[in-house]
């Protein structure tokens, strides 16, 4: 059975907008014990950089930063290790352990200065091969980065599963954010609202620079809880390498409800795979709404159930997309579908085969090597 036109995808911000008062709530969150984690967690690689403070379970926020500095007289908390940071280059480097904290960011109080650039960037990482989970409870998110640039959390998994919103999130003026080998698991939006693993950017910006970058991340969970593995609501960002997995409505979803269009997004050599849950009865492996964005070596499998609409690769709306040497297989009810709202879409040497309908194109101009 031909599908119809895929329901629009969701317009809800991510995460839930912040009242005005709420914005004023910038400290780090100290909270409760939690429950086991799925897995081990991924480890990080770690370059040192010439300013860098050190955060252990066993450590002392009575310390000073200028102790700190030193791997026997560390910080106990994230937040007091963060205080230290001051200037582009500096660096974090957190002990093995679960720290339940969070780590909002608004405009009212900077808890992380900016880098410069990415060869001056401010680095909060996991110890050289330690594991490193940071699960609040009760809190937006684990990360909520509302401004700040050229910051890279390297090595630090994230549990979302008890945060009302996105376990990491970027907001109105972040940019040039970067969160790399690690794991994350997406909440359940206990509140009610709208759950992501990573969320870049915010609906309603105009002139977003946006640039933020997924490198080599687990992102999994979330139940049925309206969200996506990985939303893109901003341009110009990067997922790279990632295992994308048993979350819910989508893996990877650009899309944006308001302000500037989600552009020039590059999704690439990922593997996103045994999606079957939604709230809504729409699932997508990667779904584009925007314009040329870049849908590049990707594996895309188990998308879907037979009472779903969507598509393992769905290009909803835009121009001048590009979806070239993508595997798709083993989807409901099409690998890859390029929808009516798109137009100049270009499809190159991809494999689609074992999905209830392989290819499906209703779209305008659309070009097509196999």
């Amino acid at each position: 059975m031909i599908p119809g036109k895929s329901k629009a995808p969701s317009r809800r911000r991510n995460p839930r907008r912040l009242s005005a008062a709420s914005h004023f709530v910038t400290t780090l969150l100290a909270v409760g014990p939690v429950g086991c984690h799925s897995s081990q967690g991924v480890t990080s690689p770690s370059p040192l950089a010439s300013q860098t403070y050190y955060v252990s379970k066993d450590g002392s926020d009575s310390r000073s930063c200028a102790q700190a500095q030193s791997t026997a007289a560390p910080k106990q908390t994230i937040a007091g290790g963060l205080a230290c940071l001051t200037a582009a280059g500096d660096t974090l480097l957190i002990r093995a352990g679960t720290y339940n904290e969070a780590i909002i960011q608004t405009q009212f109080v900077s808890l992380i200065p900016s880098g410069t650039s990415w060869t001056n960037k401010v680095r909060v990482a996991a110890y050289p091969g330690e594991t490193v989970w940071v699960a609040p409870i009760g809190s937006q998110s684990v990360v909520w980065l509302i401004v700040g640039s050229y910051i890279e959390f390297d090595g630090i998994n994230m549990d979302g599963t008890n945060v009302l919103g996105a376990a990491f999130a970027t907001g109105e003026a972040a940019h040039h954010i970067r969160i790399q080998n690690a794991e994350i698991i997406r909440g359940t939006a206990p509140g009610g609202g709208e759950s992501d693993g990573v969320m870049f950017g915010a609906h309603y910006v105009v002139g977003a620079i946006g640039s933020n970058e997924a490198i080599n991340l687990r992102v999994h969970g979330g139940d049925e809880a309206l969200g996506y593995g990985i939303y893109l609501s901003g341009p110009n960002n990067l997922v790279d390498s990632c295992d994308i997995y048993d979350t819910s409505s989508a893996g990877v979803h650009i899309y944006n409800g308001g302000g500037d269009s989600a552009d020039n997004n590059i999704v690439r050599n990922s593997r996103i795979h045994d999606i079957r849950r939604s709230p809504n009865g729409v699932i997508w492996g990667i779904l584009v709404s925007g314009n040329g964005s870049q849908i590049l070596n990707n594996t895309v499998y188990n998308i879907g159930r037979g009472d779903t609409t969507g598509a393992a690769i769905d290009i909803y709306s835009g121009q001048r997309n590009v979806v070239e040497n993508n595997t798709v297989s083993r989807s409901h009810p099409v690998g890859i579908y390029v929808e009516s709202g798109a137009a100049d879409t270009v499809l190159r040497r991809n494999v689609s085969s074992d999905n209830t309908m392989d290819y499906l194109d209703r779209g305008a101009n659309t070009s097509t090597v196999r």
